[in-house]
Parts: structure tokens; sequence; C-alpha cells
């Protein structure tokens, strides 16, 4: 699990103890501060092209008629560039079937809601505007967090390989 620089092909990755040591900072500033329920994981995560540390998520669930909608944020130490690790988060949406990257909700509504067809609709459309305000609300505060335990970057510029210029904030 690490980040290897194409050009140098230097690895880059924190040691085992610092993943450890971040790992419980931000589970115990997540527990401590956070409006939403934190879930702390001890395993690994990894994603085709970015490896990384899962550290846990927030979840929120609400009900809208007999249909439970739930909105699930992933934290993720990326190992990679600078220190040799940056935080990032990723938001799935669910309404009982499956996890999405996107609020539709519209087929669990109609497959497994008791209602008719007209409160489907509505309560569907009521669902996924929730789903929208509430995730972009459950960003703000991770980043809020997150600017406690870390150096944020602002992306000035990017080069046509993908390469990006960043300050620190």
């Amino acid at each position: 699990m690490n980040y290897t620089d194409q050009e140098t092909e230097e690895t880059i990755c924190p040691e085992l103890y610092e993943i450890q040591e971040f790992k419980n900072e931000v589970e115990d500033l997540f527990q401590e501060e956070s409006s939403y329920d934190f879930y702390p994981r001890k395993w690994g995560y990894e994603q085709t092209s970015h490896k990384g540390a899962f550290l846990g998520s927030l979840r929120e669930d609400k009900t809208f008629g007999d249909v439970e909608v739930s909105i699930k944020i992933l934290i993720v130490l990326r190992y990679g560039y600078y220190e040799g690790a940056n935080l990032d988060y990723e938001v799935q949406f669910s309404s009982g079937s499956c996890w999405e990257d996107e609020p539709d909700f519209r087929f669990d509504f109609e497959s497994r809601s008791y209602m008719n067809s007209g409160m489907i609709k509505i309560q569907s459309r009521n669902a996924e505007k929730w789903a929208v305000k509430e995730s972009e609300e459950m960003i703000k505060e991770i980043e809020k967090l997150f600017t406690q335990v870390t150096t944020p970057y602002r992306k000035l510029g990017s080069f046509s390989n993908g390469e990006g210029v960043y300050e620190k904030m």
C-alpha cells in the first residue's frame, strides 16, 4: 500500500505506525466533534488507481414513507504527494438495494414501497433532494474537521499531463 513516483521510482508512503497514529487521531476527532454517526474501520481499503487506508465512514439515514434512504461517506487516507498522504472521501447513496455514486432512488421506491404511485413519485424526489443537500452538509463538516488534522492546499492549476500546482491555504 504505497505510491511510487513514476519519474524517480521512489516509494512515497507514511510508515505504518504513522498511519495508525493518524487513524486514531481522525477517529477521536470525528467521534468527538461530528454531528453524524462515525463508524471506524480496522481493515485496509484499495481502489484501482489510488491505494490507501480506509479510516472510517459517516452515515446518515432518513425514512421517506416506508423506504429508508442512507448516505455514507467513506473517509480515506490516500498515499501520494507532499508528505506521502492526503485525505479524501467518497460519497455513496442507498435506498435499500445497493450503494450507488448518485442519489437515484426511483427504482427502489417503485419495487419496495407499498405507497401509491403518486406518493412514490413525490417521496422518491423528496428523498433525492434530501440526499443531495444532506451529503453537501456532511462534506462541509468533513472538510472542516480535516483542517484540524491536516495542512489544506488549494489547487492553482494543472498541466496537460495531469500534474497540479498547489499552494498552502
